[in-house]
């Protein structure tokens, strides 16, 4: 009679244990979409660039040269973003964004400190303090985004972040909402390792502080643009759509330079043409096109903390791993990747 006490208080335990324990799986829920507002059937899709020098600073073109170029590779949003200075308006340079089907963002790069992007303002600061430079921009009306961190910061001998730079930068975005994103990518991806900085900050902060992540040129020539770009989904291209697009993360990130120098090709980059969230089945559902063909299924990847979790354009959440913050997409073409940016997912207790 006591053994059967025993086995049944063990039983009870184990029970009481498990229930403590999340729901795998169906407890896992969707909290943070960055495309759900996206009407895929009329919205569009407009190429930009957020960081672009010129002869008005260390750049080898003039502004007029500079804004023709990226006119070329066929960018309808550009931002040049001279050091300390804004070169803009355009009409200055003899050039009219709306004539050439453009949108002209005003900003500079900040470089008296961590280099900063700042846009949407025509803002220019002293300040040797990026915080207090950050506070500037929060006061001008303006957004920041981190322009190549890897620039100031390596990983250690086992290629992981060192001590004190995670809690740096997180920081940094929990206090400073004017801080949207970072340079995932800047030019010839000269700092492979802000992807490790990008996925450790994501999965530090998510899904209440999204980091949206970016590719952008950084070019001092003609030649080195169109590497990068922001794909973004608006309903029309006015500053208030891109700009409301660009905070809530209504965009993707592409670069060929993740490819050897004779495969880049921009025109075989992936292109996202929906993001479908199932909520009833647990899916978040990509459909993309490279070239003119369907993105094959093995091309996407989905990537939590640096991983990769799942191969296929429909991620199942619910059969993913306990207690999984974010996961984003990674889409591989011949001629370079796509990056969505992160999905926000929240345990529900039992």
């Amino acid at each position: 009679m006591l053994d059967l006490a025993k086995r049944f208080l063990r039983l009870w335990i184990a029970i009481v244990l498990l229930l403590a324990l999340p729901a795998r799986g169906e407890s896992l829920r969707l909290v943070l979409n960055p495309y759900e507002k996206v009407d895929w059937g009329s919205w569009q899709p407009v190429k930009a660039n957020f960081h672009t020098h010129t002869t008005e600073s260390d750049g080898s073109a003039s502004p007029d040269r500079m804004i023709d170029e990226y006119h070329r590779h066929g960018y309808r949003v550009l931002a040049i973003t001279d050091h300390n200075r804004c070169t803009w308006p355009w009409e200055k340079w003899g050039r009219n964004a709306r004539e050439l089907g453009m949108l002209a963002i005003p900003g500079n790069e900040l470089s008296r400190h961590h280099h900063t992007l700042c846009l949407f303002v025509n803002f220019e600061t002293d300040s040797e303090n990026l915080e207090e430079s950050l506070k500037q921009v929060a006061k001008a009306g303006g957004v920041a985004i981190l322009a190549h961190p890897g620039r100031y910061w390596k990983p250690d001998q086992e290629g992981k972040l060192p001590n004190g730079i995670l809690e740096r930068y997180r920081k940094l975005f929990e206090e400073h909402r004017v801080l949207i994103g970072m340079e995932v990518i800047n030019a010839d991806n000269r700092y492979p390792h802000d992807v490790l900085l990008w996925d450790s900050l994501l999965g530090s902060l998510m899904p209440s502080r999204p980091v949206w992540g970016f590719a952008n040129d950084d070019a001092h020539s003609r030649s080195a643009a169109g590497l990068n770009w922001s794909m973004i989904w608006v309903p029309k291209l006015t500053e208030e759509s891109l700009r409301e697009s660009l905070e809530s993360g209504c965009f993707s990130f592409g670069s060929v330079t993740t490819r050897d120098r004779r495969a880049r090709d921009p025109a075989r980059v992936p292109i996202v043409e929906s993001v479908i969230h199932d909520p009833e089945r647990g899916t978040i559902t990509i459909q993309a096109k490279c070239g003119s063909e369907p993105l094959p299924d093995k091309a996407c990847r989905w990537v939590v903390n640096g991983e990769v979790v799942h191969v296929g354009l429909s991620f199942p959440y619910r059969s993913a791993k306990e207690g999984i913050r974010y996961v984003r997409a990674e889409l591989e073409g011949p001629g370079g990747t796509t990056f969505t940016q992160p999905f926000g997912f929240l345990v529900d207790k039992p």
